[in-house]
C-alpha cells in the first residue's frame, strides 16, 4: 500500500469516523455526496485500485449538480487523468469553466485541458483573456506560462 492510501485510511478512520474496509468506504459514499469529504473518500478508494470499474462512473456521476464544490476540480482530474471517457468528460470540464472564473481550481481544469490538447485554439485565448486583472493571484504565472511560453516578467 503506497503513502496516499496508507494516509488516507489513517485519515478516513480517525478523522471521518469511517472504517476503510474497502467495501465500508464504498458504502459511505452512498448518501454522503454533499460531504465535502466525499471526493476524498471516493479518491482514496480509486487509488487504492478498488472496483474501479464501479467507482469510476460513480465518481462521473457526481460531478453533474455539485460543479460549485471546490471538490469538483479534483474528482473531474482524476477521472481524466485515468483516461476515463475522456470524450465526455474534456467538454465537461471546458463547460464547467465558463461562470467559474473566480474560482481557484480553474487554472487546473483550464491547464488541465490545455495539456491534453483538448480545443487549445479556443482555450488559449480564453486563458489569455482570463489573466486580465488577475495578475495578483496566485494562479496567474501559471496560466501566463502556458498562454505565452514563458514565466511571466517580475
Amino acid at each position: 500500500m503506497g503513502g496516499f492510501s496508507r494516509g488516507c485510511t489513517a485519515i478516513c478512520q480517525k478523522s471521518h469516523g469511517i472504517g476503510f474496509g474497502r467495501d465500508c468506504g464504498r458504502n459511505w459514499l452512498q448518501g454522503h455526496e454533499e460531504k465535502p469529504e466525499w471526493a476524498f473518500v471516493w479518491q482514496c478508494l480509486v487509488e487504492l485500485g478498488f472496483e474501479s470499474d464501479r467507482l469510476l462512473p460513480i465518481g462521473r456521476n457526481w460531478l453533474q449538480g455539485h460543479e460549485e464544490k471546490p471538490e469538483w476540480s479534483h474528482v473531474w482530474q482524476c477521472l481524466v487523468e485515468l483516461g476515463f471517457e475522456s470524450d465526455r468528460l474534456l467538454p465537461i470540464g471546458r463547460n464547467w469553466l465558463q461562470g467559474h472564473e473566480e474560482k481557484p481550481e480553474w487554472s487546473h481544469v483550464w491547464q488541465c485541458l490545455v495539456e491534453l490538447g483538448f480545443e487549445s485554439d479556443r482555450l488559449l485565448p480564453i486563458g489569455r483573456n482570463w489573466l486580465q486583472g488577475r495578475k495578483g493571484q496566485a494562479e496567474y504565472r501559471y496560466v501566463y506560462k502556458v498562454v505565452y511560453g514563458r514565466w511571466p516578467p517580475r
